[in-house]
Parts: C-alpha cells; sequence; structure tokens
C-alpha cells in the first residue's frame, strides 16, 4: 500500500498511528473512507482502540466488507501484520488532558441545592480525578438554624437509585460563631467512564445570614 485509507460499519470508531514508530495521534474512522497514511513507512502502526472491526485498502473507492480487517482491540503494521492489543498503555499516554475545577462564590445567603460547576465525560473518552476539595465559611447568624453544605457529586452514566456517590462532602452546624469554617479534601483517585458527570454543589437552608463555598478538583481526561 502506498496510500492508508480505514471504513468501520459505525461512526466515531477510535483509532491511534504510530508514524514511523513516533509518537501516538489519536484519529476516529467512520462509515466513509478516511484517508489515514499517504505514505506507508514499514514502523508505521494502526491501532483499533474501539470493540468495532475497521477495515484497511489503498483507495478512497474501499467500502466496509472489502479490505484488509484489523479487529477490535488489535493492531496492524507491515512487520508485524494485525496483532492482538494485549495492554493498553498508561492513562497518561492516551491523548490526555488536564482537568482544573475552581469556584469561590464569595458569601452569598440561603439557597436550595446549587450546581456551581458541572463537568460530563466526553464519548470516546475517561477521567481520573486525583483530587477534590470542598470548602465553606459562615458570615452572618442565621435567624433560624439548618444546615450549610458543600460537596462533590459523582453521576454515574446511566444514573439510577444509588448511582449519586458524594465524593467530598461537609455539613456546617449554622448555629456555631461567625468565621467558623469546615473542609473536606478527598485525594483518592476516582475513575470516571464516557457519560459519567461529576459536580459541585452548595446548599443552605437557614435562614437569614451567609456563608463563602469553594470547590475543587483536579484529574486528567484521556482517550478510553
Amino acid at each position: 500500500m502506498s496510500e492508508l485509507w480505514a471504513v468501520a460499519q459505525a461512526n466515531g470508531v477510535q483509532i491511534r498511528i504510530l508514524a514511523a514508530g513516533a509518537a501516538p495521534f489519536p484519529r476516529d474512522v467512520g462509515t466513509q473512507p478516511k484517508l489515514l497514511l499517504g505514505d506507508i513507512h514499514p514502523d508505521d502502526v494502526l491501532q483499533n482502540l474501539d470493540v468495532v472491526p475497521i477495515e484497511l485498502g489503498s483507495d478512497r473507492s474501499l467500502f466496509y466488507g472489502a479490505g484488509l480487517r484489523v479487529p477490535a482491540r488489535s493492531q496492524w503494521s507491515i512487520r508485524g501484520g494485525v496483532q492482538p492489543i494485549w495492554a493498553s498503555p498508561n492513562y497518561y499516554d492516551r491523548n490526555p488532558k488536564s482537568l482544573d475545577f475552581h469556584v469561590a462564590t464569595g458569601f452569598i445567603g440561603p439557597h436550595a441545592a446549587t450546581t456551581r460547576w458541572s463537568y460530563t465525560v466526553p464519548a470516546g473518552r475517561r477521567a481520573f480525578i486525583e483530587r477534590g476539595f470542598s470548602f465553606v465559611q459562615m458570615s452572618g447568624v442565621p435567624s433560624v438554624v439548618s444546615d450549610r453544605q458543600s460537596y462533590l457529586a459523582h453521576f454515574p452514566v446511566g444514573g439510577g437509585p444509588g448511582a449519586l456517590f458524594i465524593f467530598a462532602v461537609l455539613t456546617l452546624d449554622s448555629g456555631v460563631i461567625p468565621g467558623t469554617r469546615s473542609t473536606d479534601d478527598a485525594s483518592t483517585a476516582k475513575e470516571m467512564q464516557a457519560g459519567d458527570i461529576l459536580q459541585f454543589v452548595t446548599l443552605d437552608l437557614c435562614t437569614g445570614g451567609n456563608a463563602a463555598y469553594i470547590g475543587d478538583a483536579v484529574g486528567t481526561e484521556f482517550d478510553a
């Protein structure tokens, strides 16, 4: 092959190319042929990362069922032919993207549960949340004491009963003196799948008074 084209039975199939053994770069293929490489080198490797087979050919007339099949989780090269991918690279080598979420509300009054920021893992990606932090500090004393909360919540894809995972939660006793604060810090990594949601939420059920809230999370998003 002087050119390398690919086609799949579905759109958005995730692949990775190591051109002449160099660092990989991600691509996706679909039901229309896509030119991947215009000049094939013996050390080029194409990896099918998805659960859908792809097919390779040498021109734009390629159609699904008429090429060299690379099964799911397999790779192709001139030197090695088609071989299974026995292990995925470490997540930080799979097209990583740093995640850094932060909000500081300043002092605000009572309110129902309010989402301050939200993150959804994109299709074809996963994420590690490496640290979560929540903070609340009261200012004015309420006339009616209740809870003030600040937390990170993880909603796995699909939801359902019991799907809510409280990542870092704290509740402040609103009857204490102004200036009292409370924090929670979760430093254990949490893995998230495509479609999972992470949110920072605040809640103040008091009457009167106010409080300030901070919610942070850091992590890494990468190819599934």
